[in-house]
């Protein structure tokens, strides 16, 4: 829709721990169900994406 949007966070990597395993595959099939029109329908330019890696981990 053109009104909507959303922001996907795939957080794997933490600070002192070991990485998890799973948020970034599940971060890429919400992504895949929120672009499909069965889904969310929300256009590519309205989705803002932040995946965490080995050196970054998005902080608030």
């Amino acid at each position: 829709m053109e009104n909507d949007y959303a922001i996907v966070i795939g957080v794997e990597y933490y600070e002192g721990i070991h990485p998890l395993a799973g948020p970034h595959g599940d971060l890429e099939r919400f992504l895949a169900w929120i672009k499909d029109e069965a889904g969310g329908n929300i256009k590519d330019d309205n989705i803002k994406t932040f995946i965490s890696t080995p050196t970054f981990t998005p902080a608030g």
